[in-house]
């Protein structure tokens, strides 16, 4: 029985988790390196400690069946950047470099539309950088949650369905 601290600690699920992703940012001969540690993604200081570690996985509803998932891909370990989702959002959060966002100035606004695993989606047309912004984010990091359903009743966007936007003023923020 290995013990860390005090505690039994070695068939610890949560333990592996843990020393994994130690591994993935510090060990250059880790298979995974070059996708965490290599573009330089850390680990937070106090998640070094794994009683720090445990704690915060058990306050933010750690399960043997989750897996850690950083929210911003390009962030680092840590408690802002973390949670706990399942294996299979994890998969679908791992396609990510699958999406290409655009934002185009057309008329008076922008329209935002987002290629996701080849089908380009229409999210809206909104009428200032800022709204389109905003707008691709939210869409983004729906998409990444499972929620793209959300997004695929909007209608095609085509020249008649933009331009009536554009010329009405009728901007679509792609929320209902």
């Amino acid at each position: 029985m290995s013990y860390y601290k005090g505690e039994a600690v070695s068939g610890s699920q949560l333990y592996k988790r843990w020393i994994g992703i130690k591994s993935r940012v510090n060990n250059p001969r880790s298979t995974n390196y070059k996708n965490y540690g290599g573009r330089g993604i850390k680990i937070c200081y106090e998640w070094y400690d794994f009683m720090n570690f445990k704690k915060w996985a058990e306050f933010n509803g750690y399960a043997h069946h989750l897996t850690i998932d950083r929210i911003n891909p390009d962030g680092d370990y840590c408690p802002e950047n973390c949670r706990w989702i399942t294996k299979g959002l994890n998969s679908k959060s791992q396609s990510r470099k699958n999406e290409l966002s655009c934002i185009h100035k057309k008329g008076n606004g922008f329209y935002v539309q987002i290629n996701y695993l080849g089908k380009i989606i229409y999210i809206g047309y909104v009428s200032n950088i800022e709204d389109a912004i905003a707008l691709r984010n939210t869409a983004i990091v729906d998409i990444r949650l499972g929620f793209v359903s959300k997004y695929l009743n909007k209608p095609k966007l085509d020249r008649k369905n933009l331009m009536r936007d554009v010329f009405t003023g009728q901007f679509n923020t792609g929320t209902k």
